[in-house]
């Protein structure tokens, strides 16, 4: 889903009547222009360290992870935002792959700030 424009291309640059990424004028944009965005999925994996009871195995482990209990995914954000301040690293140093899923559509993108203000 292509999404409404936000900027267009400006900061300091050479053409202050231009757009610093395409050089197109102010307001218009080349075909591959990265201010021209679209909403896709993504699929993100992370390897994290958790502390899990010994008594859990591999299944009992995936379903509480997984959704499947009382245990809300907020808390491993949480667990990974700790992580990342103690450490002092940014996320980049988590162990990650990132894989394209599919183009979004308007329902997928809404709630996600991609829209603009109103979010339509």
């Amino acid at each position: 889903m292509n999404l409404p424009m936000k900027e267009n291309g400006l900061r300091a640059s050479a053409w202050p009547d231009r757009c610093a990424y395409c050089q197109a004028p102010l307001g218009e944009h080349k075909p591959d222009c990265v201010c021209l965005l679209r909403s896709v999925v993504l699929k993100l994996e992370l390897e994290i360290v958790q502390a899990v009871p010994q008594s859990n195995d591999s299944q009992s482990i995936e379903f509480c992870r997984g959704g499947g209990s009382s245990y809300c995914m907020d808390n491993v954000l949480t667990d990974i935002e700790a992580y990342l301040k103690r450490t002092g690293d940014c996320a980049c140093s988590l162990k990650a792959t990132t894989t394209y899923l599919r183009e979004a559509d308007e329902d997928e993108t809404r709630g996600w700030g991609l829209l603009g203000e109103d979010e339509h």
